[in-house]
């Protein structure tokens, strides 16, 4: 039998993934919470989970297999550990990038040329081509992001930036 292919194995793991982060969610949702003194009336505009447009508004991060996830770690299948995290651009140059989360979690990212950067999602345009690999010039501090990095003992260098529609 032939040895999977580096696509194949980067699939299954976004497979395992998917499953990891749907099995959190629902676990999340149907745990039962925590006991509280006080209790907050529900928001009347707040979304509610599900599907439809409601669940593509429940969260900055939009749908999608990572969209709620604001930042954690991963092993895939060949043992690379990866990082995702969901945040404000705080810190950027041409070879770093900093990310800090909401809950304050902040991180720093080496930017190579082989990172990575999409564009901007504009349904109103056509559609354009995305930036050069590495290519940091569509995003400024500020900026809501979803990176996807490789972590080593070294630090954390981003394979995917993705800017977010806040």
């Amino acid at each position: 039998m032939a040895r999977p292919t580096r696509k194949m194995q980067l699939a299954g793991a976004a497979v395992v993934l998917a499953a990891l982060v749907g099995g959190g969610v629902t676990y999340l949702a149907t745990a039962p919470a925590a006991q509280s003194t006080a209790s907050a009336a529900p928001s009347a505009a707040a979304p509610k989970a599900g599907h439809g447009k409601a669940a593509k508004t429940a969260h900055a991060g939009g749908p999608g297999m990572l969209g709620k996830v604001e930042h954690g770690e991963f092993t895939t299948a060949s043992a690379a550990v990866m990082q995702v995290q969901h945040g404000a651009i705080t810190a950027m140059d041409t070879g770093s990038l900093t990310v800090r989360s909401v809950d304050g979690y902040t991180a720093s990212y080496t930017i190579t040329p082989n990172t990575a950067v999409r564009p901007a999602r504009n349904k109103a345009a056509a559609p354009t081509p995305g930036p050069a690999p590495g290519d940091l010039s569509q995003l400024h501090t500020g900026d809501t992001v979803q990176v996807m990095a490789t972590k080593t003992d070294g630090g954390a260098t981003a394979t995917r930036i993705a800017p977010v529609k806040t």
